[in-house]
Protein backbone atom coordinates (compact mmCIF):
# COMPACT_ATOMS: atom_id res chain seq x y z
CA UNK A 1 0.00 0.00 0.00
CA UNK A 2 1.12 3.64 -0.31
CA UNK A 3 3.23 4.74 2.61
CA UNK A 4 3.89 8.28 3.84
CA UNK A 5 5.80 9.67 6.79
CA UNK A 6 3.14 11.14 9.07
CA UNK A 7 -0.26 9.70 9.99
CA UNK A 8 -0.60 7.39 7.00
CA UNK A 9 -2.20 4.33 8.47
CA UNK A 10 -4.00 1.16 7.50
CA UNK A 11 -5.11 -0.96 10.43
CA UNK A 12 -6.87 -4.28 10.62
CA UNK A 13 -6.34 -7.36 12.71
CA UNK A 14 -5.06 -9.47 9.82
CA UNK A 15 -2.86 -7.07 7.86
CA UNK A 16 -1.41 -4.97 10.65
CA UNK A 17 -0.22 -1.41 10.13
CA UNK A 18 2.26 0.25 7.83
CA UNK A 19 3.56 3.66 8.85
CA UNK A 20 6.69 5.59 8.07
CA UNK A 21 7.88 2.82 5.77
CA UNK A 22 8.00 0.17 8.52
CA UNK A 23 5.49 -2.64 9.06
CA UNK A 24 4.18 -2.95 12.60
CA UNK A 25 1.89 -5.84 13.50
CA UNK A 26 -1.33 -4.75 15.17
CA UNK A 27 -0.67 -6.51 18.46
CA UNK A 28 -3.70 -5.89 20.64
CA UNK A 29 -2.19 -7.86 23.54
CA UNK A 30 1.15 -6.03 23.46
CA UNK A 31 2.99 -9.34 23.25
CA UNK A 32 6.10 -7.52 22.02
CA UNK A 33 6.46 -5.51 25.25
CA UNK A 34 9.86 -3.97 25.63
CA UNK A 35 10.78 -4.23 21.93
CA UNK A 36 10.58 -0.49 21.29
CA UNK A 37 13.46 1.88 20.76
CA UNK A 38 12.57 4.72 23.13
CA UNK A 39 13.11 3.01 26.50
CA UNK A 40 9.35 3.00 27.04
CA UNK A 41 7.01 0.14 27.71
CA UNK A 42 6.31 0.41 31.43
CA UNK A 43 2.87 1.63 32.41
CA UNK A 44 -0.77 1.79 31.32
CA UNK A 45 -1.83 4.69 29.11
CA UNK A 46 -5.34 6.10 28.68
CA UNK A 47 -5.52 7.34 25.07
CA UNK A 48 -8.34 9.74 24.16
CA UNK A 49 -8.83 10.86 20.54
CA UNK A 50 -12.11 11.35 18.69
CA UNK A 51 -10.69 10.58 15.23
CA UNK A 52 -10.68 6.78 14.97
CA UNK A 53 -7.92 6.46 12.39
CA UNK A 54 -5.61 8.76 14.38
CA UNK A 55 -6.44 6.95 17.63
CA UNK A 56 -5.69 3.54 16.14
CA UNK A 57 -2.37 4.76 14.79
CA UNK A 58 -1.33 6.19 18.16
CA UNK A 59 -2.44 2.99 19.90
CA UNK A 60 -0.35 0.80 17.64
CA UNK A 61 2.73 2.97 18.11
CA UNK A 62 2.32 2.71 21.88
CA UNK A 63 1.78 -1.04 21.86
CA UNK A 64 4.89 -1.44 19.72
CA UNK A 65 6.80 0.28 22.52
CA UNK A 66 5.33 -2.20 25.01
CA UNK A 67 2.74 -0.03 26.75
CA UNK A 68 -0.70 -1.30 27.76
CA UNK A 69 -3.28 1.03 26.18
CA UNK A 70 -6.91 1.75 27.04
CA UNK A 71 -8.69 3.67 24.26
CA UNK A 72 -11.53 6.18 24.42
CA UNK A 73 -13.23 8.17 21.66
CA UNK A 74 -14.28 11.06 23.92
CA UNK A 75 -14.12 12.41 27.44
CA UNK A 76 -17.21 10.60 28.69
CA UNK A 77 -15.85 7.22 27.61
CA UNK A 78 -12.49 8.06 29.16
CA UNK A 79 -14.13 8.84 32.51
CA UNK A 80 -15.97 5.51 32.43
CA UNK A 81 -12.71 3.67 31.80
CA UNK A 82 -10.87 5.59 34.50
CA UNK A 83 -13.61 4.75 37.01
CA UNK A 84 -12.23 1.21 37.04
CA UNK A 85 -9.79 1.52 39.93
CA UNK A 86 -8.15 -1.77 39.01
CA UNK A 87 -6.50 0.05 36.11
CA UNK A 88 -3.25 1.61 37.22
CA UNK A 89 -3.21 4.46 34.69
CA UNK A 90 0.16 6.19 34.56
CA UNK A 91 -0.38 8.60 31.67
CA UNK A 92 -3.30 10.33 29.96
CA UNK A 93 -2.76 11.18 26.29
CA UNK A 94 -5.59 13.33 25.03
CA UNK A 95 -6.53 15.50 22.11
CA UNK A 96 -7.52 18.98 23.26
CA UNK A 97 -10.35 19.83 20.88
CA UNK A 98 -13.08 17.18 21.16
CA UNK A 99 -16.91 17.28 21.14
CA UNK A 100 -18.79 17.79 24.42
CA UNK A 101 -15.74 17.69 26.69
CA UNK A 102 -12.35 19.19 25.86
CA UNK A 103 -9.07 17.49 26.69
CA UNK A 104 -8.33 20.18 29.27
CA UNK A 105 -11.66 19.54 31.03
CA UNK A 106 -11.04 15.81 30.97
CA UNK A 107 -7.55 16.22 32.41
CA UNK A 108 -8.86 18.31 35.30
CA UNK A 109 -11.48 15.65 36.14
CA UNK A 110 -8.99 12.79 36.04
CA UNK A 111 -6.26 14.64 37.94
CA UNK A 112 -8.75 15.21 40.76
CA UNK A 113 -9.63 11.51 40.97
CA UNK A 114 -6.14 10.21 40.25
CA UNK A 115 -3.53 12.41 41.94
CA UNK A 116 -0.13 12.17 40.31
CA UNK A 117 -1.50 11.37 36.86
CA UNK A 118 0.70 12.63 34.05
CA UNK A 119 -0.96 14.24 31.00
CA UNK A 120 0.26 14.64 27.43
CA UNK A 121 -1.90 16.98 25.35
CA UNK A 122 -1.80 16.63 21.55
CA UNK A 123 -3.40 19.18 19.25
CA UNK A 124 -3.08 21.09 16.01
CA UNK A 125 -3.95 24.26 17.93
CA UNK A 126 -1.65 26.29 20.12
CA UNK A 127 -1.01 25.39 23.74
CA UNK A 128 -2.03 28.86 24.99
CA UNK A 129 -5.30 28.84 23.04
CA UNK A 130 -6.64 25.46 24.08
CA UNK A 131 -4.90 24.44 27.31
CA UNK A 132 -4.01 27.70 29.00
CA UNK A 133 -5.48 26.41 32.24
CA UNK A 134 -2.99 23.54 32.13
CA UNK A 135 0.44 25.22 31.92
CA UNK A 136 3.39 22.96 31.05
CA UNK A 137 4.95 21.41 34.11
CA UNK A 138 6.64 18.28 35.30
CA UNK A 139 3.26 16.55 35.11
CA UNK A 140 1.98 17.95 31.81
CA UNK A 141 3.36 18.37 28.31
CA UNK A 142 2.13 19.37 24.87
CA UNK A 143 2.90 17.80 21.47
CA UNK A 144 1.71 19.77 18.43
CA UNK A 145 0.17 18.07 15.42
CA UNK A 146 1.38 17.03 12.91
CA UNK A 147 4.11 14.87 14.44
CA UNK A 148 6.16 11.93 13.26
CA UNK A 149 5.93 8.52 14.92
CA UNK A 150 9.44 9.06 16.29
CA UNK A 151 8.50 12.42 17.87
CA UNK A 152 5.40 10.92 19.44
CA UNK A 153 7.17 7.90 20.96
CA UNK A 154 10.06 10.01 22.19
CA UNK A 155 7.73 12.43 23.98
CA UNK A 156 5.74 9.59 25.57
CA UNK A 157 8.95 7.99 26.86
CA UNK A 158 9.97 11.38 28.26
CA UNK A 159 6.75 11.49 30.28
CA UNK A 160 7.89 8.40 32.19
CA UNK A 161 11.33 9.74 33.10
CA UNK A 162 12.85 9.37 35.61
CA UNK A 163 11.54 5.85 36.17
CA UNK A 164 9.49 5.12 39.21
CA UNK A 165 6.14 3.77 40.35
CA UNK A 166 3.29 4.52 37.99
CA UNK A 167 1.38 7.60 38.95
CA UNK A 168 4.10 9.28 40.99
CA UNK A 169 5.05 12.85 40.18
CA UNK A 170 8.11 13.62 38.12
CA UNK A 171 10.71 15.69 40.00
CA UNK A 172 10.36 19.42 39.42
CA UNK A 173 14.07 19.57 38.65
CA UNK A 174 13.37 17.82 35.33
CA UNK A 175 10.18 19.42 34.00
CA UNK A 176 8.58 18.07 30.86
CA UNK A 177 8.17 21.17 28.72
CA UNK A 178 6.07 21.46 25.56
CA UNK A 179 7.63 20.07 22.42
CA UNK A 180 7.59 22.80 19.76
CA UNK A 181 8.99 20.87 16.82
CA UNK A 182 8.60 21.79 13.20
CA UNK A 183 7.12 18.98 11.10
CA UNK A 184 9.65 17.17 8.97
CA UNK A 185 9.75 18.28 5.33
CA UNK A 186 7.39 16.30 3.18
CA UNK A 187 9.19 13.50 1.41
CA UNK A 188 9.77 13.84 -2.31
CA UNK A 189 9.52 10.06 -2.65
CA UNK A 190 6.38 8.89 -4.40
CA UNK A 191 4.29 6.40 -2.42
CA UNK A 192 4.81 2.84 -3.67
CA UNK A 193 2.31 1.71 -6.28
CA UNK A 194 1.48 5.19 -7.55
CA UNK A 195 3.01 7.34 -10.27
CA UNK A 196 3.85 10.96 -9.53
CA UNK A 197 0.80 13.12 -10.11
CA UNK A 198 0.33 16.81 -10.92
CA UNK A 199 -2.44 19.16 -9.89
CA UNK A 200 -3.68 21.42 -7.10
CA UNK A 201 -6.22 20.14 -4.60
CA UNK A 202 -8.16 22.05 -1.93
CA UNK A 203 -8.87 19.96 1.18
CA UNK A 204 -11.78 21.40 3.19
CA UNK A 205 -12.41 19.97 6.67
CA UNK A 206 -12.84 21.66 10.04
CA UNK A 207 -10.63 19.04 11.72
CA UNK A 208 -6.94 19.92 11.44
CA UNK A 209 -5.92 16.31 12.02
CA UNK A 210 -7.99 15.15 9.04
CA UNK A 211 -6.53 17.91 6.85
CA UNK A 212 -2.98 16.95 7.85
CA UNK A 213 -3.74 13.28 7.18
CA UNK A 214 -5.11 13.98 3.69
CA UNK A 215 -2.30 16.42 2.90
CA UNK A 216 0.29 13.77 3.71
CA UNK A 217 -1.35 11.21 1.44
CA UNK A 218 -1.85 13.59 -1.47
CA UNK A 219 1.54 15.30 -1.38
CA UNK A 220 3.25 11.90 -1.22
CA UNK A 221 2.28 11.32 -4.85
CA UNK A 222 3.03 14.84 -6.05
CA UNK A 223 -0.19 16.84 -5.67
CA UNK A 224 -0.06 20.39 -4.32
CA UNK A 225 -2.49 20.80 -1.42
CA UNK A 226 -4.27 23.92 -0.17
CA UNK A 227 -6.24 23.73 3.07
CA UNK A 228 -9.56 25.20 4.20
CA UNK A 229 -11.33 24.75 7.52
CA UNK A 230 -14.81 25.46 6.13
CA UNK A 231 -16.69 25.98 2.90
CA UNK A 232 -16.10 29.73 2.79
CA UNK A 233 -12.34 29.26 2.95
CA UNK A 234 -12.54 26.61 0.23
CA UNK A 235 -14.43 29.04 -2.01
CA UNK A 236 -11.79 31.73 -1.43
CA UNK A 237 -9.04 29.24 -2.35
CA UNK A 238 -10.86 28.40 -5.59
CA UNK A 239 -11.35 32.09 -6.41
CA UNK A 240 -7.70 33.05 -5.82
CA UNK A 241 -5.78 29.96 -6.99
CA UNK A 242 -5.70 27.60 -9.96
CA UNK A 243 -7.47 24.61 -8.40
CA UNK A 244 -8.13 21.30 -10.12
CA UNK A 245 -10.03 19.45 -7.39
CA UNK A 246 -11.84 20.20 -4.13
CA UNK A 247 -12.18 17.47 -1.48
CA UNK A 248 -14.74 18.65 1.06
CA UNK A 249 -16.31 17.36 4.23
CA UNK A 250 -20.08 17.74 4.47
CA UNK A 251 -20.38 18.78 8.13
CA UNK A 252 -18.47 22.03 8.75
CA UNK A 253 -19.14 25.29 10.62
CA UNK A 254 -19.99 28.59 8.88
CA UNK A 255 -20.63 26.93 5.52
CA UNK A 256 -21.24 23.20 5.19
CA UNK A 257 -20.25 20.95 2.35
CA UNK A 258 -23.55 20.60 0.45
CA UNK A 259 -23.87 24.38 0.07
CA UNK A 260 -20.21 24.60 -0.95
CA UNK A 261 -20.62 21.89 -3.60
CA UNK A 262 -23.68 23.64 -5.06
CA UNK A 263 -21.87 26.97 -5.19
CA UNK A 264 -18.71 25.53 -6.75
CA UNK A 265 -20.67 23.56 -9.34
CA UNK A 266 -22.50 26.72 -10.44
CA UNK A 267 -19.40 28.91 -10.44
CA UNK A 268 -16.96 26.46 -12.06
CA UNK A 269 -18.79 23.55 -13.70
CA UNK A 270 -15.50 21.98 -14.83
CA UNK A 271 -14.04 21.89 -11.29
CA UNK A 272 -13.71 18.36 -9.91
CA UNK A 273 -15.25 17.68 -6.48
CA UNK A 274 -15.03 14.78 -4.03
CA UNK A 275 -17.37 14.75 -1.02
CA UNK A 276 -16.48 12.99 2.23
CA UNK A 277 -18.32 12.43 5.48
CA UNK A 278 -18.46 10.17 8.49
CA UNK A 279 -21.49 11.55 10.27
CA UNK A 280 -23.65 11.73 7.15
CA UNK A 281 -22.30 8.87 5.07
CA UNK A 282 -24.94 7.32 2.84
CA UNK A 283 -27.90 9.49 1.82
CA UNK A 284 -26.08 12.85 2.01
CA UNK A 285 -23.06 11.53 0.14
CA UNK A 286 -25.42 10.38 -2.60
CA UNK A 287 -27.05 13.83 -2.53
CA UNK A 288 -23.61 15.44 -2.83
CA UNK A 289 -22.94 13.46 -6.00
CA UNK A 290 -26.35 14.43 -7.36
CA UNK A 291 -25.51 18.11 -6.75
CA UNK A 292 -22.15 18.06 -8.49
CA UNK A 293 -19.57 15.91 -6.70
CA UNK A 294 -17.95 13.33 -8.99
CA UNK A 295 -17.00 10.95 -6.16
CA UNK A 296 -17.83 10.41 -2.48
CA UNK A 297 -15.85 8.80 0.35
CA UNK A 298 -17.02 7.63 3.77
CA UNK A 299 -14.80 8.32 6.77
CA UNK A 300 -12.50 6.99 8.07
CA UNK A 301 -10.66 7.55 4.81
CA UNK A 302 -8.64 4.67 3.39
CA UNK A 303 -5.45 6.01 1.69
CA UNK A 304 -5.69 3.66 -1.29
CA UNK A 305 -9.37 4.46 -1.87
CA UNK A 306 -8.64 8.18 -1.63
CA UNK A 307 -5.85 8.09 -4.21
CA UNK A 308 -7.84 5.84 -6.51
CA UNK A 309 -10.79 8.26 -6.38
CA UNK A 310 -8.56 11.29 -6.95
CA UNK A 311 -6.86 9.71 -9.97
CA UNK A 312 -10.25 8.73 -11.45
CA UNK A 313 -11.67 12.20 -11.03
CA UNK A 314 -8.56 14.04 -12.22
CA UNK A 315 -8.21 11.94 -15.37
CA UNK A 316 -11.83 12.29 -16.54
CA UNK A 317 -12.18 15.02 -19.14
Amino acid sequence: MPVAKVLWVECNEAAGVKAGGACMECNRKAETAGSGSFAGGVGTILLVEDQEIVRQFMCILLEEEGYQVAQAADGAEALRIAADRSLNISLLITDIVMPRMSGAQLARRLEESRPGLRTLFVSGYSWDLEAGTHPPSAMRAFLPKPYTPEQFCEQVARMFKPSGNAGTALPRTEPVMPVHQEPEPESSTVAPGFQRQAGTIVVADDDLGVRNFLRTILTSVGYEVLEAKNGKEAMRQVETSEVDLVITDLAMPEQEGIETIQWLHRLKPQLKIIAMSGQFAGPLLRMAQHLGAQESLAKPIDPDELLDAVVRVMTVG
